[in-house]
This record gives C-alpha cells, structure tokens and sequence, in this order.
C-alpha cells in the first residue's frame, strides 16, 4: 500500500529539485506531478508500495 503523505514529501522534494536546482521550467514539473498523480493512483490500486517499486512493476504500469 502506498504511504500517501510519504510518497507527497518525496514528491514535493522531487519537484523542487527540478526546478530550483536543475532549472527545469513551471511546465515541465507540472507535467512530472500529474504523471506522479497517476503512477501513485496506479501503486494504490495494485497495493504497491512505491519504496519497493521494482522495474517490472515500472513496465506494468506503463503497459
């Protein structure tokens, strides 16, 4: 199961590297956020915690 506030901060923490220390622009981290949203909607769903995501379960979601 997906540790949601968790799984946030990473994401808040992500996203702020993005932009403030690699320079990526407003757009571009919008877009990283919204396919986040989805791939912790999909986590949730299959009762994957995304601390152990392993790359089969990368190429499932993508699938």
């Amino acid at each position: 199961m997906v540790d949601r506030e968790l799984f946030d901060e990473a994401r808040k923490e992500f996203l702020s590297h993005l932009r403030y220390a690699k320079g990526h622009s407003a757009a571009t981290c919008y877009s990283y956020n919204s396919d986040l949203g989805i791939w912790a909607a999909w986590l949730a769903v299959a009762s994957k915690d995304w601390q152990r995501a392993r790359a089969a379960d990368v190429e499932q979601f993508t699938a």
